[in-house]
């Protein structure tokens, strides 16, 4: 599994990411989840701390990590890609 890390909006994403991936949303990246986009993978995660820090609601789909999730996450990917 790669894990890629949106950070901001990027229209390569969509592009990069397989259904065996996983998509993680964090910093600005959670704004991406306010949109009525369709991932390829249904393992998406984003960082409790930014959608508070942002005062927004996180869709059902999406799995909220703490800073120790977000690490234990990174550990199990083969791979990590900032986007």
């Amino acid at each position: 599994m790669i894990l890629y890390q949106c950070t901001a909006g990027s229209p390569r994403l969509l592009s990069l990411v397989t259904k065996d991936d996983a998509l993680l949303f964090r910093q600005d990246g959670v704004y991406q989840l306010l949109t009525a986009q369709q991932w390829p993978t249904a393992k998406l995660y984003a960082l409790q701390q930014d959608i508070n820090d942002r005062q927004l609601l996180c869709p059902a789909s999406v799995q909220l990590l703490s800073d120790a999730e977000w690490v234990e996450l990174c550990l199990e990917a083969q791979q990590v890609v900032l986007c």
